[in-house]
């Protein structure tokens, strides 16, 4: 295979799979086909049958730089009315910051908190502005199948939460809950992950 095959060879795996492929997977077919091209440049070297050693080394440095890993379990991320009026709040784009620290990810917003957001949108106090920018980014959120909306109407977002954790087809999945409560932290720390607003800018457990 000489420079210019590798070259379509690499474009036409790229758009006959991008669709199906994850950024991980895209990153590595565009990495394989870099590794066939630079192959084919040392293969058409002057010399080439007697640069061995240097092949060989470099065939070494593509297998420990190629080795495939498997992909990240999704995280899901159910999130509380504080935690997503302080990141409307301080302007924090929650999805880049939960793709930075989870990559795979979906965001589970219970009913009852969407709801209390909602009447905080509709109300006269300081926390209208604060609310409407946090329902414009649940909207896109949706959009994006980033996140969904589950449970009951139920008045107590805490409770609804406690609940929602002790469901069985959330039990089984890799749980954070993005908090700025600390007694709701305290009251369920031994079941899920805690996700919290640091200095104002940035998102960690």
């Amino acid at each position: 295979m000489n420079v210019i095959d590798a070259r379509k060879y690499g474009t036409a795996l790229l758009k006959s799979r991008k669709d199906t492929m994850t950024d991980a997977a895209i990153a590595m077919a565009c990495w394989n086909s870099m590794k066939i091209t630079i192959m084919a440049i040392i293969h058409y070297l002057p010399g080439y049958s007697k640069n061995a050693a240097c092949i060989f080394s470099f065939k070494r440095f593509l297998r420990q730089k190629t080795q495939i890993y498997p992909e990240k379990e999704k995280m899901k991320i159910i999130i509380d009315t504080n935690f997503l009026i302080y990141a409307s709040k301080y302007k924090i784009d929650l999805a880049a910051e939960l793709y930075r620290l989870y990559g795979k990810y979906e965001i589970i917003l219970p009913r009852t908190v969407f709801i209390e957001v909602q009447k905080l949108e509709k109300s006269r106090g300081n926390g209208k502005f604060t609310a409407k920018l946090a329902l414009i980014i649940i909207k896109k959120l949706l959009e994006d199948k980033r996140l969904k909306i589950i449970g009951t109407d139920s008045k107590n977002a805490d409770e609804e939460i406690i609940r929602l954790l002790g469901m069985p087809e959330i039990k089984k999945e890799k749980i954070i809950v993005g908090t700025m409560d600390r007694e709701l932290a305290d009251r369920i720390k031994k079941r899920a992950g805690i996700l919290k607003i640091r200095q104002k800018r940035y998102l960690s457990e």
